[in-house]
């Protein structure tokens, strides 16, 4: 008996069904045929004993990802700072969480100019019932208006 196969059989001589036969398969010496789907690999770099293949990624798509995510960020700042100026000009209560959540983070991204323990503009001489809602407004307002530029010219130089 020989070990011929059957053409019509679709298993190959493992018994695999599907398996490609024979007269498809590349002959021993010719270099098996690409997958149809291939990595792009550019370089390799040297690490200890083995190489790893250098990432390949779009440096435009990450520089407008980081851009934005930094616009994000100073917009949020300056939301805070505008919320922190509506609770105090609406005198909510202090007692609460997001009150005081509010307050603390609209400290800590005041930039340290604008701060109303020590603000530019005090309105505390010329209007005693306006003071603590004109001195919020105007410099939590320039503090907002800050934030709003520094992400616009960061977003500009960062973005390509």
């Amino acid at each position: 008996m020989t070990d011929e196969k059957n053409v019509n059989d679709p298993a190959d001589a493992s018994g695999h069904p599907g398996a490609p036969d024979a007269s498809t398969a590349p002959p021993s010496g010719a270099p098996a045929p690409a997958p149809a789907e291939t990595t792009k690999v550019t370089e390799t770099t040297k690490v200890g004993k083995r190489q790893l293949p250098q990432m390949d990624f779009d440096t435009k798509k990450v520089r407008t990802m980081v851009a934005k995510a930094f616009w994000a960020v100073c917009v949020f700042f300056a939301l805070v700072l505008a919320a922190e100026v509506l609770l105090i000009a609406i005198e909510a209560n202090e007692q609460n969480d997001l009150v005081m959540f509010l307050r603390e983070t609209a400290d800590k991204v005041d930039l340290g100019l604008f701060d109303l323990s020590s603000p530019i503009k005090d309105f505390n001489e010329k209007v005693p019932n306006f003071s603590d809602t004109g001195t919020a407004l105007f410099n939590y307002g320039l503090a907002a208006i800050a934030w709003l530029v520094i992400g616009k010219i960061g977003d500009s130089v960062i973005r390509p």
